[in-house]
């Protein structure tokens, strides 16, 4: 533990779009939102004992920056490790720096640990392993902290982009790294040693691979079928059939099961086996839509949470977190527009990377903690009572409904030219604005110092929706080097049919 550096990390935060819709079978999303109650938590709740009477209670923020996430649970589950950037990315920018928090679960003593990312708590809890950028590099190394701030430094140099996943039952780190052929390791925090799982690996994503947590057995994507081998690599064997982009895998606590998923298309099929690869369960079917973009197991390796989003082409919705059981049975927790989730060693408590602001007015994300227990405990909490209303968001000035596609794509450039960015943001469909997020929005554009309208032409094949824009702009000298200007496609659309036309997107082409 070695040398002292500081870096700066790019985080790239994914930002969920669009208004909400039904998860499933699922009607009514009322439903399924956690229950908000004034009850101050002293004891425990008790735990579901079948997944059909789980219920999601007291959602509560951890962080208010909206700038938070990959939140890590320390082993006793009294503390959160958590990343937070120092402002929100804009793209083509320099990235803003990344810094590792640490904070008691109840929201009190928070502070700053380190510059990185990607905090993994040591098995005793009291440091703190996390990763390092190189800016402009491309390489990355790891690094360790006490949670109180002291003796960070440096465990392994920087190298083309490692990651570490998983603690092993011996306390040792599996290290994965990007690039073809590179190998896994483990990596031993206590005496720096550094052992190669796996020389040079066989498949070009070695960072899709994974070690059981008992460090017996690997599984793994490769030419988009998952396999089953030995920790060496060893025997492997094929699990899927007709698999697809979308193979994953996640092993289970005590090593037991493995869940993977396949799939080529808008459905992913996500399987439950033993660890000799045998099939339990299909937990999701072909037939559903969407993909499994999180699962994370439960403590005790009983459940699993699986948060679901619809592919882009798909009409958008909310994420879906739902919990099953290693029989296949399933029930929905939480519809949220939804990033990441950890759950604590006690299996109680749930740490969600939530996106917040409906139109991205306000920063991106914070970490929320909700509670997991059964509906006859959520049914005995008192309802909240009447508590002041926040301050409303100012009305946006959105575009008269009798005005044509043409002028309302005027309006925008006027907008623009006029630094009157709210008036130009207000001509965004709700989908584009929660896509790009307010404060990326005006930052961008205000690297347009003058804008002007030259033409607008309908294009042929769809004259009513699409037309070609052409538009003079001067753009500050110090955003020259990254920024890319609008695509001068524009698509128009009426959200509702009473409604003004609104810009979908700019494309560069028809």
């Amino acid at each position: 533990m070695n040398t002292r550096k500081r870096s700066i990390n790019i985080l790239t935060l994914l930002l969920a779009v669009m208004l909400l819709t039904a998860c499933g079978s699922v009607e009514t999303r009322s439903e399924h939102a956690p229950v908000a109650t004034d009850r101050e938590t002293t004891a425990p709740l008790p735990t579901p004992a079948t997944v059909d009477e789980a219920v999601l209670v007291n959602l509560r923020p951890l962080t208010t920056s909206g700038l938070a996430g990959e939140a890590a649970w320390a082993p006793d589950g009294q503390s959160v490790a958590y990343t937070v950037l120092s402002a929100p990315p804009v793209p083509y920018r320099e990235p803003p720096e990344m810094q590792v928090w640490w904070g008691r679960a109840d929201g009190s003593d928070a502070h700053v640990l380190a510059e990185g990312h990607s905090p993994l708590f040591s098995a005793d809890g009291r440091t703190i392993y996390f990763l390092r950028d190189v800016p402009d590099s491309g390489l990355r190394g790891l690094w360790a902290v006490d949670t109180d701030g002291s003796q960070p430094g440096e465990l392994i140099p920087p190298t083309s982009g490692i990651h570490v996943y998983q603690l092993t039952e011996g306390g040792r780190l599996v290290l994965r790294e990007w690039g073809t052929y590179a190998p896994l390791r483990l990596f031993d925090p206590t005496n720096d040693e550094s052992v190669k799982l796996i020389d040079v690996h066989f498949h070009i994503s070695p960072e899709n691979a994974y070690l059981s947590p008992d460090g017996t057995r690997l599984a793994y994507p490769k030419g988009q079928e998952v396999y089953l081998a030995e920790a060496d690599g060893s025997n492997p064997q094929l699990l899927s059939e007709n698999g697809g982009f979308s193979a994953r895998v996640w092993w289970s606590p005590d090593s037991r099961y493995l869940a993977y998923t396949t799939g080529s298309h808008p459905t992913d099929h996500l399987v439950l086996a033993n660890r000799d690869g045998e099939t339990l369960v299909t937990l999701l079917s072909q037939a559903e839509s969407g993909y499994a973009s999180t699962l994370v197991w439960s403590p005790n390796s009983r459940w699993l949470l699986v948060s679901t989003d619809a592919y882009s082409n798909d009409p958008p919705r909310p994420t879906c977190l739902a919990l099953f059981d290693t029989e296949g049975n399933r029930q929905l927790l939480l519809e949220a527009y939804l990033h990441d989730v950890a759950w604590s060693p006690d299996g109680r408590t749930l740490a969600l990377s939530l996106w917040d602001g409906p139109q991205g007015e306000l920063a991106t994300d914070n970490i929320w903690l909700a509670d997991l227990t059964d509906r006859a405990t959520a049914a005995q909490f008192p309802r909240p009572s009447a508590t002041p209303s926040p301050s409303p968001t100012p009305p946006l000035p959105l575009p008269d409904a009798d005005l044509s596609p043409e002028e309302v794509i005027r309006r925008f450039w006027q907008a623009i030219n006029a630094q009157d960015y709210r008036t130009a943001w207000a001509a965004l469909t709700a989908d584009s604005r929660a896509h790009f997020g307010w404060p990326r929005f005006e930052d961008y554009y205000r690297c347009i110092r003058v804008a002007e309208v030259i033409d607008i032409q309908p294009f042929p094949r769809a004259p009513e929706t699409m037309f070609e824009v052409n538009v003079k702009v001067d753009i500050d000298p110090a955003c020259e080097t990254w920024m890319l200007t609008p695509g001068f496609f524009v698509i128009m659309v009426r959200e509702t049919p009473a409604g003004p036309w609104l810009i979908e997107s700019f494309n560069t082409g028809p």
